[in-house]
C-alpha cells in the first residue's frame, strides 16, 4: 500500500476505458446505464442486490424520493439501478466500475436527509445503498472506542453501546432509520450537541472509497495523532461528494447514570432564551440538552399522535405558549435532580413568564417529554404536509425577529403556508418549517435567497446540521465566498477526478477530468 500523509490507500482502481459513448446530462459527460451495465452489477452482487427500475419501479421511486417529498422525481429522474453491496470490497468494485464507465453515483444511507442530498438530482444516477454494511466490527470497553460499518442504524448502535455503559456521541429524532455513515457524511448535530459537541470531534478513523474506487484508511485508533493533514475530516460533512464512507472508529462518552428532564411552558421566546442561558450557568457540566418548540409545533404533535404515544404533560392552559425542554445528566442521580430542581426554583422566582412546568419522575414521563420534541418533524409530514425546511444557525436572541420577519414576508406575498418552528437553544440552531398542503414554488420565491441573506447578515450559517444537498447548493458562495469554493472544487478533483460522486449536490458544478 502507499502512504500519503495521514491517509493510507489500501486498494486502487483499474485503468479507465477510453472512447465509450457518453451521455450529456448538464453536469458533465456521463455514461448511460443499460443492460450491459446492469448485468455487470448483477454478476457482482446478485440480482437480489442489484435492482433495476423496470423490475421494481415502486422501490426505485421510493429510494429516489427524499424524506420531505420536496423533490419528488419525475419518471425520467427515478434511478435506473439500486445497488446494495455487502462488503467494503464490493463497494469499491461498484465505484471502480462506475468510474471506468463514467456512471454517476448517489451514496444513500437511511434516506432521512432533509435537503435532497441522498437522492438522484438528475437522470441516470445509480443509487448505492449501504444498508448491508451493518456490522459492529469491535468495541473496546476499556478505552471506550467503537468500530462499526457505515450502514449501522444509529438506534441499534445506541442500544449496543448502552448495554456496555456508553452512549453514542450523536442523537437524532430519525435515529430509528438513519445510518451512522449518513450521520458522518452530513456531520449530523442533533439534540445532545450541547453536551458532546460536533460529531466530527468524536471520529478517530474512517475508511472510505474515493471516486476512483480506491479504499482509503484515514486516521488511527489513537485519540492523539498529530502527524500531517487530518484527511478524514474532508469526508465528514462532504455529503457523498468525495466518496463513500464504509466504516468508522468513534470515541464513546460514558452513559450517564441517570437523566433528569423538565418541560417548561413560557409566554414568549425571549423568556425561553433567558431560561436557556440560565440553564447553562446553573446546570453546568450536567446540562445535556436544551430544546425549544413553538406553539404551532406543540399543537401539531398533540393532534397527530394518539394519547397512547404522546400526551400533554400540563394541567393548565398552555395553548399560546413556547416550550423549553431541559435535560440534566450525570453520574449521581440525586445530585443531578437537585441541580435541575434548583434551576426550576430559580426560573419560577425570576418572573420570566412561566405558565407551567413539569419535572419527569420516571422513565415513562421522560419518554413522553422527549416524544413531544422528537415528534415535531413526523407530525408535519405525517399529516401529509409538504415542508420547506430551513435549518439555520443564528445568535439565539435573533431567533424571534427572524421568525417574525419570515411570517411577515410570506403574508405580504400572500403565500398560503404555516410557519412551524423548533430548535436547539444550546447551540443556536433554529429549524424554520414552512408547511403547505401541496408543493408551492411561491415559498421558495419568497424566502430564497432572502432568508439566507438575512442569516448571513447576522453572522449565521444557512446550514447548521442538515447539510447543503441540492436545497442550498446555489447559495454556497453567499456563505463561503468564491475563493473558498475554488479550494473545495480543487479538493473534489483530488478525490473524485471524474465527478461521479453525488453530482449536483452541495458543490457548484465541477467539470470531470478526461
Amino acid at each position: 500500500s502507499m502512504k500519503s500523509v495521514s491517509m493510507k490507500v489500501v486498494g486502487s482502481g483499474r485503468r479507465l476505458a477510453r472512447g465509450r459513448r457518453l451521455l450529456s446530462v448538464g453536469r458533465g459527460q456521463y455514461g448511460p446505464v443499460g443492460d450491459a451495465e446492469s448485468q455487470w452489477f448483477e454478476r457482482l452482487l446478485g440480482s437480489k442486490y442489484a435492482i433495476r427500475r423496470a423490475e421494481d419501479p415502486e422501490l426505485l421511486r421510493c429510494h429516489s424520493t427524499d424524506w420531505t417529498r420536496r423533490w419528488e422525481p419525475k419518471e425520467a429522474d427515478v434511478s435506473p439501478l439500486l445497488l446494495f453491496p455487502g462488503t467494503e470490497q464490493e463497494v469499491a468494485a461498484c465505484v471502480q466500475y462506475c468510474a471506468e464507465h463514467r456512471i454517476p453515483i448517489v451514496p444513500q444511507g437511511g434516506n432521512t436527509g432533509l435537503v435532497g442530498g441522498s437522492t438522484p438530482s438528475q437522470p441516470g444516477q445509480v443509487i448505492l445503498g449501504l444498508a448491508r454494511l451493518n456490522k459492529v466490527v469491535s468495541i473496546d470497553e476499556e478505552e471506550g472506542i467503537l468500530h462499526c460499518e457505515a450502514g449501522c442504524i444509529l438506534e441499534h448502535l445506541q442500544q449496543f453501546v448502552g448495554q456496555r455503559g456508553f452512549e453514542m456521541p450523536v442523537d437524532l429524532g430519525a435515529k430509528g432509520s438513519c445510518q451512522i455513515g449518513g450521520n458522518l457524511a452530513t456531520n449530523a448535530g442533533g439534540i445532545r450537541f450541547v453536551r458532546h459537541g460536533s460529531l466530527r470531534s468524536s471520529v478517530l478513523m474512517l475508511r472510505a472509497i474515493d471516486g476512483r474506487g480506491q479504499i482509503l484508511e484515514m486516521g488511527t485508533r489513537m485519540r492523539k495523532d498529530n502527524t500531517g493533514y487530518d484527511t478524514k475530516q474532508f469526508f465528514i460533512g462532504s455529503e457523498g461528494t468525495l466518496g463513500v464512507i464504509t466504516s468508522a472508529v468513534l470515541t464513546l462518552p460514558r452513559l450517564p447514570v441517570d437523566r433528569q428532564t423538565a418541560l417548561l411552558a413560557v409566554g414568549s421566546f425571549d423568556s425561553a432564551a433567558s431560561l436557556a442561558f440560565a440553564a447553562k450557568n446553573i446546570l453546568g457540566e450536567t446540562l445535556s440538552a436544551i430544546e425549544w418548540l413553538d406553539t404551532a409545533a406543540m399543537r401539531h404533535v398533540l393532534s397527530h399522535f394518539s394519547p397512547e404515544h404522546v400526551t400533554t404533560p400540563f394541567s393548565s392552559d398552555t395553548a399560546q405558549c413556547n416550550f423549553l425542554l431541559v435535560e440534566a445528566a450525570g453520574a449521581r442521580a440525586e445530585h443531578d435532580r437537585e441541580k435541575l430542581e434548583h434551576f426550576l426554583e430559580w426560573a419560577l422566582e425570576a418572573d420570566l413568564g412561566i405558565s407551567d412546568a413539569v419535572l419527569a419522575h420516571d422513565g415513562k414521563q421522560t419518554a413522553n417529554l422527549w416524544a413531544i420534541r422528537e415528534g415535531c418533524p413526523v407530525a408535519l409530514t405525517g399529516a401529509g404536509l409538504v415542508c420547506y425546511k430551513y435549518d439555520i444557525s443564528l445568535p439565539i436572541r435573533t431567533f424571534d425577529s427572524v421568525i417574525s420577519a419570515t411570517k411577515a414576508r410570506l403574508a405580504d406575498r400572500r403565500v398560503a403556508a404555516e410557519v412551524v418552528c423548533w430548535g436547539h437553544l444550546g447551540d443556536g440552531n433554529l429549524h424554520i418549517n414552512v408547511a403547505t398542503k401541496h408543493h408551492n414554488p411561491a415559498v421558495e420565491e419568497a424566502l430564497e435567497p432572502w432568508l439566507f441573506e438575512v442569516v448571513n447578515a447576522a453572522g449565521g450559517s444557512i446550514s447548521a446540521e442538515h447539510g447543503v444537498g441540492r436545497c442550498k447548493q446555489k447559495y454556497m458562495e453567499l456563505i463561503k465566498g468564491a475563493q473558498a469554493l475554488r479550494l473545495m472544487q480543487e479538493l473534489k478533483t483530488v478525490f473524485d477526478p471524474h465527478a461521479i460522486m453525488n453530482p449536483g449536490i452541495m458543490m457548484p458544478p465541477v467539470s470531470p477530468q478526461a
